[in-house]
């Protein structure tokens, strides 16, 4: 939930400055780093095909035997 303030204008602060850290997390500092960091390695490259890149709810399975062909691959 986020914090509101007495007017209308805190509401929207509060609302833009939780948008502006996620977007600041997600594309600038965070994940983008991480990832080209790891890219380089085979086996953080299967793992980024099998989960979601912010919040990993969203698991996306890669069959064992596809897991090793791409390593392979890579």
């Amino acid at each position: 939930m986020i914090a509101c303030g007495q007017g209308i204008n805190e509401a929207y602060y509060s609302f833009y400055s939780a948008l502006l850290i996620h977007l600041l997390i997600r594309y600038i500092s965070g994940v983008a780093m991480l990832e080209r960091k790891q890219s380089k390695r085979a086996d953080f490259r299967v793992y980024m095909l099998e989960t979601n890149a912010f919040i990993p709810w969203f698991y996306r399975p890669v069959k064992a035997e596809m897991k090793q062909e791409l390593i392979e691959k890579f």
